[in-house]
């Protein structure tokens, strides 16, 4: 719920026309400090990684970089945006089984968690562009048809 809250909290000042001087330079610093404190989760209590500590500065950074032109409109950023919904479906799914399907290999290490990341984002994509944009057309044409049903039906009892 906190993280809700401050998305709509950023969304909203988004939306009134507040940006963030030198958005490039704040998103650097964000960036680097996300890093820091990700790369040592072992010292890293765990509140301060789940539920809301990290949420401020990945908000700062979200604003940063919506505010700087160009950068969230370019089309990889665009398609893993647009493929972050299938992301949100399919990431528990594809963690279980990868990480199934790695112990019965006996796979480990770090190349193992990039994997995972590089097969979940790739499925994501793929589920986006195979299942939920065609579906999306399907159904606004679907809705546009019967929305010119329901104006006929109107102007003819007019």
């Amino acid at each position: 719920l906190p993280e809700f809250i401050l998305g709509i909290g950023l969304g909203t000042l988004y939306l009134d026309g507040r940006r963030i001087s030198r958005p490039r330079t704040v998103a650097a610093l964000c960036s680097m400090v996300l890093v820091v404190l990700l790369t040592i989760p072992a010292q890293m209590p765990y509140p301060g990684l789940h539920n809301g500590l990290l949420a401020p500065i990945f908000g700062v950074l979200i604003l940063s970089l919506a505010s700087s032109p160009n950068i969230l409109g370019n089309s990889v950023l665009v398609l893993l945006g647009e493929s972050s919904y299938s992301l949100y479906l399919l990431h528990d799914p594809t963690h279980m089984w990868y990480f199934w399907i790695a112990r019965r290999l006996r796979w480990s290490g770090d190349v193992v968690d990039v994997g995972y990341l590089i097969v979940v984002v790739l499925l994501s994509i793929v589920s986006y562009k195979l299942i939920e944009a065609p579906g999306r057309v399907l159904i606004r044409s679907r809705l546009q048809a019967e929305n010119r049903k329901s104006v006929a039906i109107v102007a003819s009892v007019s």
